[in-house]
């Protein structure tokens, strides 16, 4: 089992997700060894101790131990037949592969053995899988009285050719510059031409829906391939990748939130949790739908030998900052943003809030004509600003260090502001996402119809307040490794 809990411990570490988050964007590793090593570091300035061990946590991990199932029970639910709007969603269905693959034993073994060489072997499973059908061929096409020679001679032959030339190894990995300066410092004079112009705008991974790089560290990585794209970090991204993939099969195969948001229901016929849990299921799957792509395309990069920034940091369900929830959203965006637009527009305005906030909504603007030229975008762009103005608000009323002296004060406090930012992040989302403005309009208004739904909301939000506090001490936890990701 301990191999086990190491493979998940090194499945779902920062430095699999990207090496980014845990070095410093001017350090840079010497050799793909250090890449993969993740070093000591010192907890940052200010961190507090650890709370998974006390009363107060343990009676929120109850909390989540019962709240979580309850929400997946109320969406599966309403997913069956006997769902009051079953007749107009159940169009939209259509038959999914899940129960096909576990009927079939032989397909399901060849499906996850595929899975499992990839995730040891990434780019080398298909000199395996070459090995393997080069012995299917000499068992089935030679002589049988050849068969048993041969087949020594192949393998024999094989493990000296690997021992000799070290595996073929697809690609040479040199020492390089760190992030920061590939980012800043501009590519050679010969590299400004319209070839590598081309090479970079019509780069296959990243040109539909990638990540975005920058020129000067795509030149960069396009001769050198860098000391974290290596073989074993590759697959296990690959594997998490697979991961997601089967997490979208499994939330669409057994909750139609999806289909019944799209089928226009009449709200009324849906309890407070039902309506609430339709809207965030369908968040869910706005996340997967994206991640799901960007890690594709980022994967492929990476098999290719270029390390592109990854996207999504964070789960959709461990943000409570609107701030850092766009900063660590579409992550390679925003760094283009800043980089391009925010910081010439004047950045933070030299201590000025509101020129702050102007451009903020410029930004915003910019990215929802960026997706599409849509009013219900717009409205979303919107929306965020606006939404992001009671956080800045609560960051002036309520700064930080005027509260060292009261930590536990300042975090409930902290935890109750999170309550009123996840709901707005909520709303915005589904208005830009998922449903207009005035469908957002009429769910709320049904999730708050009458005194019934009291109890509800009052839950509701407590179990939001569970989650906040949750989600500080995690940070927390990556402040005692020495990483801080700001979102």
């Amino acid at each position: 089992m301990q191999w086990l809990m190491n493979l998940l411990k090194s499945l779902y570490s920062l430095e699999t997700l990207d090496t980014r988050f845990t070095r410093s964007t001017t350090e840079s590793p010497s050799s793909a060894r250090d890449a993969l090593k993740l070093e000591y570091r010192p907890p940052l300035p200010d961190t507090k101790s650890s709370k998974w061990r006390t009363i107060e946590y343990y009676i929120y991990y109850l909390v989540f131990a019962v709240v979580i199932p309850t929400m997946v029970k109320q969406v599966y639910d309403i997913s069956n037949l006997g769902s009051p709007d079953w007749d107009s969603f159940s169009k939209r269905l259509s038959r999914g592969w899940i129960p096909v693959i576990l009927e079939h034993r032989t397909l399901f073994d060849v499906g996850f053995g595929v899975i499992f060489l990839i995730a040891l072997h990434g780019v080398s499973a298909a000199k395996v899988v070459l090995i393997f059908y080069a012995n299917f061929k000499i068992a089935t096409r030679l002589p049988r009285s050849y068969v048993p020679v041969a087949t020594w001679v192949f393998n024999l032959g094989t493990l000296f050719a690997n021992e000799f030339c070290r595996g073929y190894p697809l690609a040479k990995h040199v020492d390089a510059f760190s992030e920061r300066d590939r980012v800043s410092h501009g590519a050679a004079l010969r590299d400004f031409n319209l070839k590598t112009y081309l090479a970079y705008t019509l780069y296959s991974p990243l040109y539909l829906a990638g990540p975005i790089l920058s020129f000067n560290d795509f030149v960069f990585q396009s001769r050198n391939c860098l000391p974290t794209t290596t073989t074993a970090r590759t697959s296990l991204y690959g594997l998490r990748f697979l991961l997601a993939l089967l997490c979208m099969e499994v939330v669409l195969h057994y909750s139609y939130a999806v289909a019944i948001i799209k089928s226009s229901p009449s709200w009324a016929q849906y309890t407070p949790f039902q309506l609430a849990m339709l809207g965030n299921f369908n968040l869910h799957a706005v996340w997967l739908k994206l991640l799901i792509p960007w890690r594709f395309f980022r994967l492929w990069a990476l098999v290719d030998g270029l390390d592109a920034p990854e996207n999504m940091v964070r789960c959709m369900s461990d943000n409570y900052s609107t701030l850092a929830f766009w900063r660590g959203w579409h992550r390679s965006l925003n760094r283009w943003v800043v980089r391009y637009i925010y910081v010439p527009l004047g950045g933070n305005g030299e201590g000025s809030k509101v020129k702050t906030m102007v451009n903020i909504l410029a930004v915003f603007t910019f990215i929802a004509l960026w997706h599409d030229i849509n009013l219900r975008l717009l409205a979303w762009g919107w929306l965020a600003t606006l939404f992001i103005l009671p956080e800045v608000i609560a960051m002036i009323l309520f700064p930080k260090r005027k509260w060292r002296d009261w930590p536990e004060t300042f975090r409930i406090l902290c935890g109750i502001g999170a309550v009123g930012n996840i709901l707005m992040m909520m709303a915005a989302s589904l208005v830009g996402f998922v449903m207009g403005v005035d469908e957002v309009k009429e769910m709320v208004k049904a999730i708050f119809a009458g005194w019934s739904s009291a109890g509800f909301v009052t839950a509701a939000v407590t179990c939001l307040f569970v989650s906040a506090q949750i989600m500080f001490e995690h940070r927390e936890g990556e402040k005692r490794q020495g990483i801080n990701l700001k979102c």
